[in-house]
């Protein structure tokens, strides 16, 4: 399974999003598929609209409204767990079954005489591109006022999921068969994290960013759009001799203000998001055509390809190392949550 995860403010405004038809239609049929117990009480699984989706978020917010706590990042814990589309689909059952035990390996739930957190799963439909998944909404603040525990959240989430994906007969995601999920991360990017305020290194978040997105990728084009769509930057690595042949790449996250950029090639990653190894997966592999180049060179806005939100990513968050944190699957509207940079760098405004 690949998990994506976001960290908002907005929890109406996310739970209505993900409800609602998505950026360009390709949510159907969103319904709920687990939740905490009075989730599952109050609202059954029919098709969520826009009305019962604000009474899912007025319920997931309840223990922040009224304890007052607040969450430093957000208090909207989300994530898509989100299967390959060479996978089975499963059914509301299975994914009941599987993001009940997701939720309680990741410690949100009352084991350990702890208070729970508010929950829910949201379904709606595969992706245009294949893509089963579902999405978790969980409230950090749990009913007794005191905050969830996030603290390597991604490293628990993939662990959580690797142990799924065995139990269920679901396919392995090879970075993490291999042990590799945050290969190459040195001391010294965890300490430089810590500085920044950082979750997590750089190089951990622009991987997770990059790999989503060529899951959700129909083509090379495609890919290179959508990782500039994602807040990151990418350059080309060019064969010897010209411009007209892209043999790798590399990526970087925006930095903080102060910070220099800090590129990383595809392989410095993960062994699996090298250039040659992402173009096995997409027709025509490695063909150098006229729109790739371009696309590389930039001077195409956003070849036609898969949307990431539509692909069933969760969407693609701004990179860890950007300072920032939001999704696609965080909605535009006015009071949704975290922010979200244009090309050039400048926070378009809050969403």
């Amino acid at each position: 399974m690949i998990v994506r995860i976001t960290r908002g403010s907005g929890m109406t405004g996310l739970v209505t999003y993900l409800a609602g038809p998505g950026k360009r239609n390709e949510h159907s049929d969103p319904h709920l598929v687990a939740g905490d117990g009075a989730v599952l009480a109050w609202w059954d699984d029919a098709q969520l609209n826009r009305p019962a989706a604000a009474g899912v978020a007025a319920h997931l917010d309840e223990p922040r409204r009224v304890t007052g706590t607040e969450v430093a990042g957000g208090h909207v814990w989300h994530t898509s767990l989100a299967l390959p589309a060479a996978d089975r689909r499963l059914s509301d059952e299975k994914w009941a079954a599987i993001t009940a035990e997701f939720v309680a390996a990741m410690g949100f739930t009352d084991a350990g005489g702890r208070a729970p957190c508010r929950w829910a799963a949201v379904r709606h439909g595969v992706s245009a591109g294949g893509n089963d998944h579902v999405q978790v909404v969980v409230s950090l603040v749990r009913d007794d006022g005191t905050k969830a525990d996030t603290w390597r959240d991604y490293a628990r989430a993939s662990a959580a999921a690797a142990e799924l994906e065995v139990r269920y007969g679901l396919t392995v995601i090879e970075s993490r068969s291999l042990g590799r999920g945050s290969a190459g991360v040195t001391g010294a990017e965890h300490n430089k994290a810590a500085r920044l305020g950082q979750p997590e290194p750089a190089r951990a978040g622009v991987a997770r960013t990059v790999r989503a997105v060529a899951a959700a990728s129909r083509d090379e084009a495609g890919f290179v759009g959508a990782v500039r769509d994602a807040g990151l930057l990418v350059r080309p690595r060019y064969a010897t001799g010209g411009t007209a042949a892209v043999v790798g790449y590399s990526v970087a996250a925006r930095p903080v203000a102060g910070e220099p950029v800090v590129w990383f090639g595809g392989g410095r990653l993960d062994r699996d998001l090298t250039l040659p190894r992402l173009r096995e997966a997409w027709p025509q592999a490695g063909e150098q055509t006229a729109d790739v180049v371009a696309a590389w060179a930039g001077r195409v806005s956003r070849p036609e390809s898969e949307p990431v939100a539509a692909a069933g990513i969760a969407g693609v968050a701004a990179p860890v190392g950007a300072g920032e944190r939001g999704s696609p699957e965080f909605p535009v509207p006015e009071g949704g949550p975290g922010r979200r940079r244009t090309r050039s760098g400048r926070p378009p405004g809050r969403f």
